[in-house]
């Protein structure tokens, strides 16, 4: 098994997706200016829990 398909194994892609406390400055930008944004599936979290 070569060291790439190791790898994929045990860490899938989709583990490998960052996650962000918080908006980026261009989504927040986007809403304050009321542009409609493409909606992408990202996990945020919230220290405030």
């Amino acid at each position: 098994m070569t060291i790439e398909a190791t790898l994929l194994k045990k860490f899938p892609a989709a583990a490998l997706m960052p996650v962000y406390l918080s908006k980026t400055q261009a989504e927040r930008t986007a809403a304050e200016q009321g542009i409609e944004t493409m909606e992408i599936p990202i996990r945020y979290y919230s220290t405030n829990d």
